[in-house]
């Protein structure tokens, strides 16, 4: 076990974080934290993996590995195929040596068929066409996927910014020139900023919101221009929840700046909105919804999503089965937890225990903390409406439930907050 890293909480806490490695190659998704205070170890939580015999010299070259991973995605281009998206993450991370083009990386990882430790290469591979990120592993022996892990995830002026779902809200944001405001603040952390990818689906070609006099009311029009507020203010309410609550700065605890673009389509020019939002690894990504949903900008579903982006950098469960339902209930528990931390600092009327009630049109929410069951969710661990577990989790699957399996974690949540006399048939009103 190596030390990767070392945090100290607001209670004096430290958190020493441990990876595993087997002959000096990294055991993916295997780790383990040391708590301790004053010197002396209070508790310890993690992962480890028993390995015996495995061989760690690979059969498969990286690049011969990449063409496996390359052929298992199937995508019609790729983030790498794209110069300006080239040029636009160089310019990001202030890197000329950056790239989307995938590195492999020799891990063990378990395979998700058989369970057992398997030698395979590790591939970012983030595809434009049809739209997916995910971490992709390849056998290092016979070429063959053994595991997919999402990434993309299927929520210094002072502006007056009339939102669509949270009143009228004063933004922290940014002068260029006289006569000219933009989304971007640098108040909190390394800052927050909002870009309009204006019915498209390339982020270097986003420009910025900008109005003339700081008073955003007219951005209330048919295009509902007005979620941009909502991003910014969702992300602001969000940073100072992790800040203000739990110490923590920014999603990644070193004051990340937080990037979220909106009026985003997957597939622009076919007259449908797209209908998800996604923390895609790096930014906030919204769409503007269809039959559906309205634009995914509300609170709850911006601290959801930012809420993925801490758990990449925490605990970085698996994205499939029952790790990822537990990855979607965390979202959902900061979604309210934020929510409700806004709603009680700006006097909003907000229903808690209900995840995405402002942007879905069809159902009263996407989930119910406080009767899952009433949105399709088991309120138990294998109760009713619960999803089994597979060896093949794809999206057409939901990776296993994931979406729908959470439900367990988000009454856990529920009854630990309210209690269990609350409960009720229905959702709880709102905090």
């Amino acid at each position: 076990m190596l030390r990767s890293k070392t945090e100290i909480d607001q209670l004096g806490f430290a958190h020493e974080r441990y990876e595993q490695y087997y002959k000096g190659v990294k055991v993916e998704h295997a780790s383990y934290t040391l708590h301790a205070k004053q010197g002396a170890v209070q508790s310890m939580s993690g992962n480890f993996e028993r390995i015996s015999n495995l061989n760690v010299t690979p059969a498969l070259s990286a690049q011969a590995a990449l063409q496996s991973a390359l052929q298992f995605v199937g995508a019609k281009k790729y983030m790498w195929q794209d110069a300006r998206e080239e040029a636009g993450l160089k310019e990001q991370e202030n890197n000329p040596a950056a790239s989307y083009k995938p590195q492999g990386e020799l891990v063990i990882v378990n395979n998700q068929e058989t369970g057992k430790p398997t030698l395979a290469w590790k591939f970012n591979i983030y595809a434009q066409l049809p739209l997916s990120r995910a971490y992709i592993y390849v056998d290092a022996a016979t070429g063959a996927v053994v595991l997919r892990d999402a990434i993309i995830k299927h929520a210094a002026a002072t502006a007056t910014f009339a939102t669509a779902y949270s009143g009228t809200r004063s933004l922290a944001n940014e002068t260029v020139v006289a006569g000219q405001y933009r989304l971007r603040e640098y108040t909190r952390g390394l800052g927050i900023e909002t870009y309009n990818c204006r019915k498209g689906s390339s982020y270097t070609s986003a420009v910025d919101f900008t109005d003339a006099d700081n008073s955003w009311t007219e951005y209330n029009n048919a295009n509902f221009d007005n979620v941009a507020g909502d991003a910014h203010f969702g992300a602001q309410a969000t940073f100072d929840y992790w800040k203000l609550v739990h110490a923590r700065s920014s999603y990644d605890n070193a004051n990340a700046k937080i990037k979220s673009y909106v009026h985003f389509d997957d597939t622009p020019g076919d007259g449908v909105g797209y209908e998800n939002a996604y923390w895609n690894g790096s930014v906030m990504t919204y769409g503007d919804g269809a039959s559906r949903f309205r634009p995914l900008t509300a609170l709850d579903v911006c601290a959801h999503e930012i809420g993925h982006a801490v758990c990449e950098k925490t605990a970085n469960l698996t994205y499939q089965n029952e790790s990822g339902a537990m990855n979607e209930g965390f979202s959902d528990i900061w979604g309210a937890a934020v929510e409700a931390y806004a709603a009680a600092q700006f006097g909003l009327t907000k229903s808690t225990w209900l995840i995405g009630e402002d942007i879905d049109k069809v159902r009263p929410a996407l989930r119910s903390m406080s009767n899952p069951n009433a949105e399709g969710q088991p309120d138990t661990y294998k109760g009713t409406y619960w999803k089994a577990t597979t060896t093949s989790p794809t999206q057409s699957n939901d990776y296993g439930g994931v979406h729908t399996n959470s439900g367990v974690l988000n009454h856990w949540f529920y009854r630990v907050a309210v209690g269990a006399a609350a409960l009720t048939t229905s959702a709880a009103p709102s905090a």
